[in-house]
């Protein structure tokens, strides 16, 4: 090969590696923040007064998925967008075809709160079906990131907002 052809291959060699360097993190999505269910909270059963016989269940519920993605909106900012997603089951003493529960975001830095957020789940069960899937709106968080802090620094909890009732039976019925 000659020196003139070698010149222009290792050229081409370079340019095409160009893009693998400095610039690169703007062609891959950024990491995104941890997202967490928690267990106590993953989960919601609502009786009928202090029953907890099956007769008595109004609701039962249970976050089943939180997707999320992460882009970049603009410099040292992730944005994360995501979805609950959770199925509710409409129990023998309902006394109405609406449900509505609500639900929490929590975003943690380390120990530290730095939002939350509240929101409901609303829903009319059609008749002669029990069991509904639904999904929330798409919820957008902004994450500030450097070099030294990505977004994985940050934590995202997802959980039912329940009463010291609903909680108290989560925790004696365990993980389901």
């Amino acid at each position: 090969m000659t020196k003139h052809l070698r010149s222009a291959a290792l050229l081409a060699t370079l340019a095409s590696l160009a893009g693998c360097g400095l610039g690169s993190e703007e062609k891959f999505p950024p990491v995104c923040p941890s997202l967490a269910l928690l267990d106590d909270a993953a989960d919601l059963t609502r009786y009928r007064g202090e029953s907890r016989d099956i007769t008595d269940l109004m609701l039962d519920a249970r976050i089943t998925a939180v997707p999320a993605q992460c882009t970049r909106s603009v410099k040292n900012v992730v944005k994360t967008t995501l979805q609950v997603k959770a199925s509710l089951s409409r129990g023998a003493a309902a006394t109405s075809r609406q449900a509505s529960v609500g639900y929490v975001l929590t975003v943690m830095d380390g120990e530290r709160i730095v939002d939350q957020q509240d929101y409901q789940f609303a829903t009319t069960f059609p008749s002669n079906v029990d069991r509904v899937d639904i999904s929330s709106n798409e919820v957008d968080f902004q994450f500030p990131v450097s070099a030294q802090k990505s977004a994985a620094a940050y934590k995202i909890y997802v959980g039912f907002r329940l009463t010291p009732q609903e909680l108290a039976i989560n925790r004696q019925r365990g993980l389901r």
